[in-house]
């Protein structure tokens, strides 16, 4: 065995313990940098502020905290949601001045929205507006309150919803209602299509007859070729929805012309010029209805209320053939109470579903999704006590979910409210991250100073 010097084993064992010093102190400031940089990260979201957070409540995980979008001092009510990529686009009805409607969005995905506008002319009694959005088209219709009968108006913007073209009216001035219009605009943006309920037929029957009608436009909402009547029966045909993939539109609706309520269905698999023979959705003897209707590719989700003895249920149908079958009705909630008004987005595969629930006493905001061919459980997303949450509605991009009601938690009257899932992110702010950044380099800079002093009192003292 080679023994070494005794000098060379005290420098061999003073590398080894400056070695294992230098190891130690990289740890101990890495320590400290995750510290101090956390501890500015929570002072960052303690001192977070925004104009559109002044409520916050629970909510589950996953998702945001309430948003409120509307301070108006009237009624804010019947919310419509669009987005396309990180731009959320959001429309609603005030009752200011008789009835308007209002706008507003955000560029980062929900975080942070712009100052709403009205959008509508400041006529009495604009109500129900509806937007869809392709690109930086955004096209938005409501039933405004002519001279002689409401009628529908169509808004159109080309920049993403800056500025908008002049207004105009796509069904007759006839002197009869047309309500409750829907709008759905396809993938490549050229296609837009409206449905809406129309009494310029209400003498054919007793009670007075409702029809759907429908128009469209291959121009980007540019000209509009006229209107179809889509329906035809005694009584009233009513509650629409659309919704439009590729070359083929699909309506639901609510139709009276058995007795009873029932949810009825139809498409067109070219554009909107020829529509196939309707199909009964709904199979029980009970009242059913408003339904809604989503797809994707040639699946097609209908889903609609039912109500039974007092208590209403949620409801789901499905076909994987653009319509050409159905599978059997599945009910979705099990509330003892009430589940009223779904609405559904397609993401792929998946569906997510958001209606008004009145289990928990007032009425409540509920969603679920269908993921994997199987529905999830209901989670419940407002938590406003004594309070009446109503009006959900929904949208999808980009893998993030959007939803919007009007709720009257402020005070007797409604405001519009926004949440989306997965939850914002709180980076912390600038100021926040530079001044634990700087204090750990002070830091790291005195530890090394006294490390450098004491290896050179060592060195003199040897």
């Amino acid at each position: 065995m080679v023994r070494l010097p005794k000098m060379g084993v005290q420098r061999a064992r003073k590398r080894k313990r400056e070695s294992r010093s230098k190891y130690v102190s990289i740890i101990i400031v890495f320590l400290i940098m995750v510290v101090v940089v956390l501890g500015g990260a929570m002072l960052s979201d303690t001192n977070y502020s925004s104009s559109a957070y002044d409520y916050r409540t629970r909510s589950p995980p996953g998702w945001s905290e309430d948003v409120r979008i509307s301070y108006n001092s009237t009624s804010d009510r019947e919310p419509a949601i669009a987005v396309e990529g990180e731009v959320v686009h959001i429309v609603w009805r005030s009752t200011w001045f008789g009835g308007q409607i209002f706008y507003t969005k955000s560029n980062d995905a929900g975080e942070n929205w712009n100052e709403p506008v009205m959008i509508g002319p400041l006529d009495y009694g604009c109500m129900r507006p509806d937007i869809a959005v392709s690109g930086d088209d955004v096209h938005v219709v409501w039933e405004n309150n002519n001279a002689s009968a409401r009628e529908i108006r169509y808004l159109r913007s080309v920049d993403g919803g800056d500025t908008w073209l002049p207004e105009r009216m796509i069904s007759s001035d006839d002197g009869n209602n047309s309500q409750a219009p829907k709008i759905a605009v396809s993938e490549d943006g050229m296609d837009v299509h409206v449905v809406w309920v129309d009494s310029r037929h209400a003498d054919e029957s007793f009670p007075p007859n409702l029809e759907l009608y429908y128009n469209r436009s291959h121009d980007r909402g540019l000209t509009w070729e006229g209107e179809m009547r889509l329906t035809e029966a005694d009584y009233e045909s009513t509650g629409p929805n659309i919704a439009v993939v590729g070359s083929s539109v699909h309506v639901v609706w609510m139709d009276e012309r058995a007795g009873k309520w029932d949810i009825y269905y139809r498409h067109s698999l070219d554009r909107g010029a020829t529509w196939d023979g309707e199909v009964i959705i709904s199979d029980s003897p009970n009242h059913e209805g408003p339904a809604d209707v989503a797809t994707s590719g040639e699946t097609i989700h209908v889903v609609w209320d039912r109500t039974v003895s007092g208590e209403d249920l949620i409801l789901h149908r499905m076909s994987t053939d653009n319509g050409g079958t159905w599978s059997e009705s599945q009910v979705l909630t099990t509330s003892p109470v009430r589940a009223v008004r779904p609405r559904i987005v397609t993401n792929g595969d998946e569906v997510h579903m958001v209606w008004f629930d009145g289990r928990d006493g007032g009425n409540e905001i509920y969603y679920k999704n269908y993921v994997s061919e199987v529905w999830g459980a209901d989670t419940r997303l407002t938590y406003t006590d004594n309070s009446e949450s109503l009006s959900p509605n929904i949208a999808i991009d980009n893998d993030k979910i959007h939803v919007v009601w009007h709720d009257d938690r402020d005070g007797d009257l409604p405001e519009i409210y926004y949440k989306r899932n997965p939850d914002f992110i709180n980076v912390p702010e600038f100021g926040h991250v530079l001044l634990p950044v700087i204090v750990t380099i002070i830091i790291y800079v005195i530890y090394i100073y006294n490390q450098k002093k004491e290896k050179h009192k060592r060195r003199t003292k040897t």
